[in-house]
Parts: C-alpha cells; sequence; structure tokens
C-alpha cells in the first residue's frame, strides 16, 4: 500500500511525513528480511530508507504485518542529501538500464525537475567504453559508493535490486557531488 497523504489535502503531512509505503512481506516467510536488511544498510551508512514493523487494520479488520518503509520523496532526500533539488529516478518493473529504448521508459521521476540529460551521459559512458571503466563512468557516477552499495547488496541478499535484477533501485544526481549519480536501495524484500 502507498498512502499519499496531501492526495485530498494540499500540505497534509503526519509529522514531517508526506507518504507512507507499506510492504506485505509475502514473499519473506519470516517476516523479517526487508526490516534487517533496511537497517543493517543504515548503520553502515548506505541510503536506505528507515525501515519499520506496522500492523495493518481496515475498518477494524486485521491485514496482518506490515514493513513500514520510509518512502522515497522530497522529504527523504533532504533526510540525506545537503542540496535536495537534484533527480531522483526509481525504477520501472525489470527495466532500469542505461541503454535503447529501457533509458526513456526504464526511469521514472520520484524528485526534480525530470531532465535526462544526466541519464543519457551515463548511456555515453558506457556506449564509449575504451578500456577504463571506472575511469570513464567516475564523470556520471559516483563509482566508490555504486561498488559500495553493490557490495552490500549482495552481502545482505539483496538480489531483487540492481545490479542484479534491473529493478527496485533509486538513484539521485547529486548537485553537491558534480551532479554524479549515486544507488540506494528500493525493495530489499
Amino acid at each position: 500500500f502507498k498512502l499519499k497523504l496531501n492526495e485530498f489535502v494540499v500540505d497534509q503531512k503526519y509529522g514531517d511525513i508526506e507518504r507512507v509505503t507499506l510492504n506485505n512481506m509475502t514473499s519473506d516467510y519470516t517476516q523479517s528480511k526487508e526490516v534487517i536488511v533496511y537497517d543493517l544498510l543504515n548503520r553502515h551508512s548506505q541510503l536506505a530508507s528507515r525501515c519499520s514493523y506496522a500492523r495493518v487494520t481496515l475498518n477494524g479488520e486485521a491485514w496482518g504485518l506490515y514493513a513500514n518503509v520510509e518512502s522515497a520523496d522530497d522529504q527523504w532526500l533532504k533526510r540525506r542529501f545537503d542540496d535536495a533539488t537534484g533527480n531522483l529516478w526509481g525504477t520501472t518493473s525489470n527495466a532500469g538500464e542505461f541503454y535503447g529504448p529501457y533509458l526513456d521508459t526504464g526511469w521514472v521521476l520520484k524528485s526534480g525537475d525530470g531532465d535526462r540529460s544526466q541519464l543519457q551521459a551515463v548511456t555515453r559512458a558506457l556506449d564509449t567504453f575504451a578500456g577504463d571503466f571506472f575511469g570513464e563512468l567516475g564523470p556520471v557516477v559516483d563509482v566508490d559508493q555504486w561498488l559500495d552499495y553493490w557490495a552490500w547488496c549482495a552481502a545482505t541478499g539483496n538480489y531483487d535490486g540492481y545490479p542484479f535484477h534491473l529493478n527496485d533501485v533509486l538513484i539521485y544526481a547529486d548537485p553537491a557531488n558534480e551532479g554524479r549519480f549515486v544507488f540506494a536501495p528500493w525493495g530489499t524484500d
């Protein structure tokens, strides 16, 4: 469930929260992986959402235990970045690619002005590979942060996200980091 608290009342919030994301955790029989992984990633300075448990009821009927995952939105950016004016992108289904038709259809804007030139710059860096992968990608992607993110995904078994599956990832073009992309997990279920 995704609840947008200001959908019908402008600027309505609960504290500083504008959106609520509740995951039913049906793919995890232990109902613990998502909460544990987000907590572990946060403890190790990854750009992970905060996460806790929520008992969900609707009209008095118990719906069960859900993961209450901090939504990726403007507030998420403000809590993590000195400059929250860059573009935050998320993936659509399995299409978070940096080539071909997926570049235009695989990334959905979460926050920012929607300028796709930074996404296109990653594509150019990959297309013009001349032997120094990290050096050529470095001006458009924070390579050290990306490698750290990738290692944590592998270590926590987060195979539902980038780079293993090309979905469930957030990328932010950080103006305070020369507009280079940094990666954040989304959906560690």
